[in-house]
Parts: C-alpha cells; structure tokens; sequence
C-alpha cells in the first residue's frame, strides 16, 4: 500500500502503482508504459488520470470511469499468484482485478 502525503515540493504530483515481470531500472518513466527487449513487462494504475496501464496491451484504459487518486489516498496493489491477476484497491475498496498477458514469476528475496 502507499499512502501520498503533501509535501513542500511542486503541488502537482502524478503517482503510479504496478508491477514489473522483473526490476525496473529506471525511475523516469510511470509503470505500464514500457516494455524492453530483455523481457521486462510493467504494469500501472495511473492516479492523474484513472487509467490503467500495461504496454502494449492495455494502454489508457479508463478504470472506474478515470478514478483518479491523489493526497490521503491509500492505494493497494497486489498480484495474486493464484487467479494469475492484479489487483488494485483505494482506501481499502477493491477496485478491480487485471489479468496480465505475460505471466509474472515470484521472486524471493
């Protein structure tokens, strides 16, 4: 879960939660959208739009008619090993379950 607090920095912060099939390297891109040539897939619930995320497949998909979160917001996000799916929450409510087209691997650590 994150939970996004203000701060004294820029008043306009854009946030996004995913997943990855493997460590993403860089920062300077939102989760979902991009993928590589060594296999890293990535996964994203975008808060300035509402959007979900998750290059090539679903790209802009609005998520609960753009359900957009921000400041004092709890937003979850899980990856469910046994439906195959990810799923999102905010505030604790079960948004909904996205199933990705390439399979994610656990990886212990």
């Amino acid at each position: 879960n994150l939970t996004l607090k203000p701060s004294s920095g820029p008043s306009a912060v854009v946030v996004g939660v995913g997943l990855s099939t493997k460590l993403a390297k860089s920062t300077n891109r939102m989760p979902g959208w991009y993928t590589d040539e060594k296999g890293l897939r990535t996964w994203g619930f975008h808060g300035d739009d509402g959007c979900l995320y998750g290059y090539p497949d679903v790209y802009n998909k609005p998520f609960h008619d753009h359900l957009c979160f921000g400041y004092n917001d709890v937003i979850g996000c899980a990856w469910d090993t046994e439906e195959g799916t990810i799923q999102y929450t905010k505030n604790g409510e079960l948004l909904g379950k996205v199933p990705p087209t390439t399979p994610l691997a656990s990886a212990p650590g």
